[in-house]
C-alpha cells in the first residue's frame, strides 16, 4: 500500500521534531570540550603543504576566458564581465603563491598567436610566453555562464615543460535577479563571480611534478549529445582525479591536441602514426581516451524553472548535463602497440532536484561528473601494478 507523501511528509516532520526536543545526552552525543580545534579539512589551504607553498612565489600569467551558455543576452557589457572576473580571481590567488604579470602585457602575445579560448594552447605560445613574460606559471580560467548556475575552470602549465601542475572546478547556483537590466546588475555579476572565484581560490593546491613519475597523455574528453563547454568541465574533472593521485605527469591537453593537428593527425581518430608521434613529442607510454555520452531527457528530473517540454532546453532553465543521465567511459593504450591496457565506464545517473522534506534543491553538475570519474581514475592500472 502507497503512502501519501502528504502522510509522510508530516510523520518526518514530528520524528524531526523530536529528535531536536531531545537533550544530547540521550542521544549519545557528548560535547565538545572548549579548547576543541576541528581538523582542516583535506584541501583547506590552512593545512601544512599549503602553507608551505605560499611561501614559494611563482610569477604567473592569468588567461581568462569567458562565455554565455544561457539563451538570455546579458544585461551588461560581457567584457566588463571577462576584466572582471580576470582582475577578480588574480586577487584571489595572489595570497596562495602567485605573482600576475599585467594582462596588457600578456595581450600582445595573444593576439600575435590567436589564442582565442583555453584549448587553443600550443608550445610556440608558451615558449614566447615562458621568454618575454620570465613566467613561472600560465594559468588558464574559463568562466561558463548558465541561466541558473556559473562553472569555473581553471588549471596551472609550467610553461618550460607544458606539463600540468594544477586544476580544479568550482559551481554555483546564481539568482534570477542578476538577469535584469537594472543599474545595479553590474555589481550583482561582479559579487556572483566573486564568490565563485573565492570559493576555488580557498581551495586551489598544486601538485609539482616529481622526476620518475610516468608520463600519461590524456586527451579532450569527447562529447556525444551533450555541448562542448561540458565536455570540458568533464576534462578538469578527470584530469583533477588523475592530478590528486600523483601517479602521473600530463601534459596539457591543449598541447597534445595543437601537436596532433599540426603533424597532420586527427585528435578524435588515433592512428599508429599519430600515437607514435605523441609517444615521441611527450616521451610517454599512455595515452588517455575519454568520451562522454548522454541520453535522452527525464521528465521527472527537470529543474524548478524548466519553462518548455523542448528538450533542447529552455529560457531558465538548467543545462543539460544537468537533467541527463551520462555514461562516461574510458580507455588506457599503450603508445607503441595501440594495446588496451586498461578500459571502463560509469553510468551517472542524474540527481534528483527533490530534497529532504519535498524542497527544492540546487543539483550540481560538477559534483557528480567528478564522483564518476574519480571512480574511474582509482581503478587504472599503474606500471607497479602492471
Amino acid at each position: 500500500m502507497m503512502i501519501p507523501r502528504e502522510v509522510r511528509l508530516q510523520f518526518f516532520g514530528i520524528l524531526f521534531g523530536i529528535l531536536l526536543a531531545l537533550p544530547s545526552g540521550s542521544l549519545g552525543l557528548v560535547p565538545f570540550p572548549a579548547d576543541f580545534v576541528p581538523p582542516a579539512a583535506e584541501s583547506s589551504p590552512a593545512d601544512g603543504s599549503q602553507a608551505e607553498m605560499r611561501e614559494i612565489r611563482y610569477r604567473s600569467a592569468l588567461l581568462f576566458f569567458f562565455s554565455n551558455r544561457s539563451v538570455y543576452p546579458l544585461p551588461i557589457d560581457p567584457s566588463h564581465i571577462r576584466l572582471s572576473g580576470q582582475e577578480i580571481l588574480a586577487t584571489d590567488l595572489e595570497p596562495y603563491g602567485y605573482d600576475f604579470v599585467p594582462y596588457l602585457e600578456l595581450e600582445p602575445l595573444l593576439q600575435e598567436w590567436r589564442i582565442r579560448s583555453g584549448n587553443d594552447l600550443h608550445f610556440d605560445f608558451l615558449a614566447e610566453s615562458s621568454r618575454e613574460l620570465s613566467l613561472d606559471r600560465l594559468m588558464v580560467a574559463d568562466l561558463v555562464v548558465y541561466a541558473d548556475r556559473l562553472l569555473l575552470l581553471i588549471r596551472a602549465i609550467i610553461p618550460d615543460s607544458g606539463l600540468m601542475a594544477g586544476v580544479d572546478v568550482a559551481e554555483t547556483l546564481i539568482p534570477p535577479e542578476v538577469w535584469d537590466s537594472s543599474a545595479g546588475s553590474q555589481a550583482a555579476w561582479d559579487k556572483e563571480v566573486a564568490k565563485i572565484s573565492g570559493e576555488l581560490a580557498r581551495r586551489w593546491l598544486e601538485v609539482t611534478p616529481r622526476k620518475g613519475q610516468q608520463t600519461l597523455v590524456v586527451l579532450p574528453v569527447s562529447p556525444a549529445g551533450i555541448e562542448a563547454a561540458q565536455a570540458d568541465l568533464s576534462t578538469h574533472c578527470l584530469l583533477r582525479s588523475l592530478l590528486r593521485l600523483e601517479r602521473w605527469v600530463m601534459p596539457d591537453p591543449s598541447l597534445v591536441v595543437s601537436s596532433l593537428l599540426r603533424e597532420g593527425y586527427d585528435p578524435k581518430r588515433l592512428e599508429p602514426m599519430a600515437r607514435r608521434s605523441l609517444m615521441s613529442r611527450f616521451n610517454a607510454e599512455s595515452i588517455l581516451q575519454s568520451h562522454l555520452l548522454s541520453y535522452g531527457i527525464k521528465t521527472e528530473q527537470r529543474g524548478p524553472r524548466y519553462e518548455s517540454e523542448d528538450d533542447d532546453g529552455a529560457v531558465g532553465s538548467s543545462p543539460r548535463g544537468v537533467q541527463l543521465p551520462l555514461y562516461l567511459a574510458l580507455m588506457m593504450i599503450n603508445g607503441d602497440s595501440g594495446r588496451i591496457i586498461a578500459a571502463g565506464a560509469e553510468y551517472m545517473e542524474p540527481e534528483s532536484s527533490i530534497g529532504l522534506f519535498g524542497v527544492i534543491k540546487g543539483v550540481m553538475m560538477s559534483r557528480r561528473i567528478q564522483k564518476g570519474t574519480d571512480r574511474l581514475v582509482s581503478r587504472l592500472p599503474y606500471k607497479e601494478d602492471l
